[in-house]
């Protein structure tokens, strides 16, 4: 293979030619570079699809399909001599520059995306319909079930999943219960050019030996040889120099998220000998570059349950890419396959140059993420025993995570157990992932079984020596003892026939008349809907990715509290790319960012007060460069004793604000003459926002010292007025746009001030336009999450459960600054109540400090926080008087007039509302009927148990300070009868330009068409 530096690919049809790129560049790095910009990252490891594509492959039978992957974990160099396609390609352009908003020449998965009305903020939407575009092509899709897997790898963070699967089981021609069949969705072979595209034959991928180079210089390179021959003598001649690489699915994570670099990759996806599939009398021959997919396209429904576990196994993405011999390759303790392979007996067959050998599955397996293979071999088959049918053969396989797909195991296991015609075993293998360091069998609990009879006495003998058998680690999935015992009770769901299943529930949904509605109230498609689904609605980082500017990254602190000793920026300043490195003393302006007290200096000065408080800034000419520069900036701390938590706030009396009560009637009396009383608390954790555009922003100079800046924020006006304390500039010199989020959730109404203030600060000092879009892990690192809480209360109630009194303390903790925790705080005394009456209470609250990031806004404010101490302080009372808690919660709802339908601070809810409405669905929920159905099934199911609650939510008060309950607009009516509306509201998913829109139509009596909504900026309305 002749060595170069350059090689081509086809991107939506067209050649493209790259040169001089990393080896380690992604897809979706170099298509967001080019200006494809619809692609988009929203994790860079993988799980949320927001980043695919698709890839022109062959399947198990030898067809031309699409593959849909993940293009922020794929390198650049794997597409090599292949065809992607992205959004912005599966559209059909008739027009050489069509309008953003057409609906002509939609593929028909953007047409039903559209018409399902199954995008909301738009930034997931490109990844769901690159997903569904490969099922369209799909030949083996079966019924509604594997259109869920289908969709499994793609995260939609504005809950629109409803319509979305409406919208794929249109586009399909697919009813619930209907068979999918190519011939049944009519799509004739001459009239769709990506079907024509899987008709042709595609020559021989080339081989490749690329030479590549990154930022800092170093050589690089990746090789792709066509013949088992090349592979293996390039294996025997560099050996553990060079790092295999098949789909990449976790070398591209381990690249991404721990910045390894690897001097020669060697990619596996040339040879085609590696992909084969064979079926032999009596086993399955596998090789080790076949991907997943194949697998289950290969061996469907000879094996349930791989089938079941292939289900299970991350996404479709995802196992499109990976390889059954990567996943024993990796021998990881909780891979998903190994298990399966240990209890099937399969074998590893490696192949060196001159030699090949065979090792049993059991022996494969050393220690901890080691395995036998040696520096020179590489895996030619994995064989898999196939086993003739017997009525008398028991199998299944488990596996237990936080989530049903596309998540890594707690444990995992596979079991086959044979017995003669007296039940008797006469052979078991008990496997397991996730219970040891590596995957292993239980090998004395299967020689314990053998002999003994299929009974309850020997589930239960089974049970307690798997207990003893195994030595599970602690670690931040799970603990070793809850690990130790799914070990016992996954071979009792076994022996009870539990299977569990791997299909999607079906489900039935009734539907309601509209009600009569004008141009304001009737459905409209999303106001960007096509922009959507073809890529074109444009982000911020997708706008500053099509302009030249520099990139940056933060310098944070690895400690929780430590008094900053020294800066030296000197070794990044000599980093290549590399332009400047900013620090407090760069700021003109005031050094805080801070939404309602002066208490978050934008850079740390002498202390920092949380893990990943920024102390430096670095402006290179790109994100690699940046993030090498913030490495070798040197810091010097000396560490201080932190406040962590809130009890540890509690204990030392840390805190940002004094209590705020709120009283009714005589408590202490309430309480003491109470029949019963109850003490105790409620502690309830925080949760990360996981917008999927995370945190961005760009700014640029203008003229006269002006700054533009472009933010994904919820509050531009805020923005503004932080940038121009920043700079010291009048408000008047710093223009703010807000055009559309990736989703916000209440994390982008303060969080976003840092990162526009840092873009316009660079901007200022270089004179040149800088960009920052925070990747995941740094995101969640260095933002503000929904405010923990702690709350201690002291109840009195009678013998019904009937609440007397209540005193009730809440403690938020709010991080190392204030943010808005106050308000936040208030917002959940005003729902301590929820929808309950409680004659005499005492409600306080007020925000700890501790040395965390600064908690802030989220989807409901406080609101839930308070509602869940009072929901769980009638739980305890219910569960302490032996009574359901539908009927405790019932018993206390607002009632009648007057006081008792009054809430705590003194609103009269008016006309005995909530118990006519609580009576009303109680009634229509048949909860009842429905509660004795649970019961039945509970007492005849041991293992699988059901639940059902009845509880109200409640929309308090929301903003104290009045003021903030405005708005304006400017409207623009044009002589040709076009109309632009501007106004002061953010677009984040929730429809609002939408619904403005609407209210234009309505107002002007115009058409959809006629009405343009402008993106909102502080220069049109404040």
């Amino acid at each position: 293979m002749a060595s170069s530096n350059a090689f081509t690919f086809t991107l939506n049809g067209r050649a493209v030619h790259v040169e001089n790129e990393s080896t380690h560049t992604t897809v979706l790095q170099y298509l967001r570079k080019r200006g494809f910009t619809g692609t988009k990252e929203g994790c860079a490891e993988g799980d949320c699809g927001a980043c695919t594509v698709a890839l022109v492959d062959t399947n198990a039978r030898g067809e031309r399909t699409y593959r849909a992957i993940n293009s922020c974990i794929a390198f650049l160099p794997s597409i090599a001599g292949r065809e992607i396609v992205t959004v912005e390609g599966v559209r059909d352009w008739a027009d050489d520059n069509p309008a953003a908003t057409r609906t002509e020449g939609l593929h028909p998965v953007q047409a039903a995306m559209v018409r399902q009305y199954g995008s909301q903020c738009g930034y997931c939407t490109p990844g769901f319909i690159m997903s569904m575009f490969e099922a369209y092509y799909r030949t083996d899709l079966g019924d509604f079930t594997q259109l869920g897997d289908q969709l499994n790898g793609n995260l939609c963070r504005c809950t629109g999943y409803r319509p979305i699967r409406d919208a794929i089981v249109e586009a399909l021609a697919l009813n619930l219960d209907a068979a999918v069949s190519a011939q049944g969705r009519g799509v004739p072979v001459g009239d769709d050019l990506f079907q024509v595209r899987l008709s042709k034959s595609d020559p021989a991928l080339p081989a490749l030996d690329y030479a590549g180079a990154d930022v800092a210089s170093r050589e690089e390179r990746f090789s792709r040889p066509t013949t088992l021959r090349e592979l293996l003598e390039i294996k025997s001649k560099h050996g553990a120099e060079v790092e295999l690489v098949a789909g990449a699915t976790e070398l591209g994570v381990y690249v991404n998220k721990m910045r390894r670099r690897y001097p020669h990759l060697v990619s596996t996806d040339g040879v085609r000998e590696l992909a084969e599939i064979q079926k032999k009398d009596d086993a399955y021959w596998v090789g080790g570059a076949a991907t997943l997919t194949a697998l289950e396209e290969a061996l469907g429904g000879e094996y349930p349950m791989i089938d079941k576990m292939l289900w299970a196994f991350a996404s479709r993405q995802i196992r499109n890419r990976a390889t059954l011999a990567g996943n024993i390759v990796t021998a990881s303790p909780i891979g998903d396959m190994p298990p399966l392979l240990l209890a099937l007996d399969a074998k590893v067959m490696l192949e060196k140059k001159g030699r090949l050998r065979t090792v049993p599955i059991d022996e494969w397996f050393v220690a901890y993420r080691k395995t036998v293979i040696e520096a020179d071999e590489i895996v030619r088959w994995v064989t898999i025993p196939r086993l003739p049918a017997d009525a008398r053969r028991r199998m299944d396989s488990y596996k237990v995570s936080k989530r049903r797909e596309l998540d890594i195991s707690i444990a995992s296991a596979a079991f086959i157990v044979e017995t003669d015609e007296r039940d008797v075993i006469v052979r078991a293998r008990l496997a397991y992932g996730g219970v040891a360091a590596t995957p292993l069998r239980a090998k004395k609990t299967e020689a314990m079984l053998v002999g003994k009879a299929w009974s309850d006495e020997t589930c239960r003998a089974a049970c307690e020596m798997l207990e003893a058998e195994f030595s599970p680690i602690d670690d931040h999935r799970s603990g070793a003892a809850f690990r130790r015992g799914l070990a016992a009770s996954l071979f009792e769901k076994f022996f009870r026939g539990e299977a569990s299943s791997a299909q999607d529930d079906k489900l039935t949904f009734e539907t309601r008349a509209l009600l009569p509605a004008d141009g304001a109230g009737r459905e409209l498609k999303h106001e960007s809907a096509v922009g959507h689904v073809t890529g074109g609605a444009l982000y911020v980082d997708d706008v500053a990715q099509r302009r030249d500017m520099l990139d940056a990254w933060p310098v944070t602190s690895p400690h929780a509290r430590a008094k900053v000793v020294s800066v030296d920026v000197s070794r990044a300043l000599a980093s290549p790319g590399v332009v400047r490195v900013l620090t407090a003393a760069d700021v003109p302006g005031m050094n805080d960012v801070g939404a309602v007290r002066h208490d978050e200096p934008l850079f740390a000065q002498g202390e920092v007060s949380f893990h990943g408080h920024i102390v430096a800034f670095v402006l290179a000419t790109s994100v690699e460069a940046a993030r090498r520069g913030a490495e070798l900036v040197s810091v010097t701390y000396e560490e201080l004793e932190p406040v962590l938590g809130l009890r540890d706030a509690i204990a030392k009396g840390s805190y940002h604000s004094t209590p705020h009560v709120i009283r009714r009637g005589d408590v202490d009396g309430a309480l003491s003459r109470a029949p019963r009383r109850l003490s105790g608390r409620v502690e309830i954790g925080g949760q990360e926002h996981f917008y999927l555009e995370s945190q961005a922003a760009w700014a640029e100079p203008g003229e006269d010292g002006e700054i533009f800046v472009c933010s994904s924020t919820q509050h531009p006006s805020e923005i503004q007025a932080v940038v121009a304390h920043v700079l010291d500039l009048p408000r008047g010199k710093v223009t703010v746009q807000a055009p559309r989020m990736g989703g916000g959730f209440g994390g982008k109404e303060t969080q976003g001030n840092t990162w526009a203030a840092l873009c316009a600060l660079g901007a200022q000092v270089t004179g040149r336009p800088v960009r920052i879009q925070l990747d995941r892990d740094v995101d969640m690192q260095l933002t503000g999450k929904r405010h923990p809480f702690h709350a201690t209360f002291d109840v009195g109630f009678d013998d019904d459960g009937v609440l007397l009194g209540a005193r009730v303390s809440l403690v938020a903790d709010g991080g190392w600054a204030l943010d808005l925790s106050e308000s936040i705080c208030d917002r959940a005394l005003f729902h301590l109540d929820n929808a309950y009456y409680v004659p005499a209470c005492e409600f306080s609250g007020r925000v700890a400090k501790t040395h965390t990031v600064s908690h802030t806004a989220y989807r409901g404010f406080g609101g839930p926080q308070g509602m869940l101490v009072i929901e769980e302080i009638l739980a305890r009372i219910a569960q302490t008087l032996g009574l359901e808690a539908e009927a405790v919660r019932e018993r206390n709802l607002y009632r009648g007039s007057g006081e008792s339908n009054t809430t705590h601070y003194g609103q009269d809810l008016g006309a005995d509302r909530i118990q006519r409405i609580w009576a009303s669905l109680k009634q229509s929920a048949e909860l009842d009927a429905r509660r004795a159905s649970v019961r039945a099934f509970n007492a005849g199911s041991r293992g699988v148990k059901r639940g059902l609650a009845m509880t109200p939510v409640k929309f308090g008060i929301s903003f104290t300070a009045t003021w903030l309950n405005q708005a304006g607009a400017l409207v623009l009516v044009y002589r040709d009868g076009s109309v632009h509306v501007n106004h002061g509201g953010t677009e984040m998913g929730q429809g609002l330009y939408t619904k403005l829109r609407g209210v234009a139509m309505r107002e002007l009596g115009v058409r959809e068409e006629s009405v343009r909504m402008m993106k909102t900026q502080t220069d049109k309305v404040p």
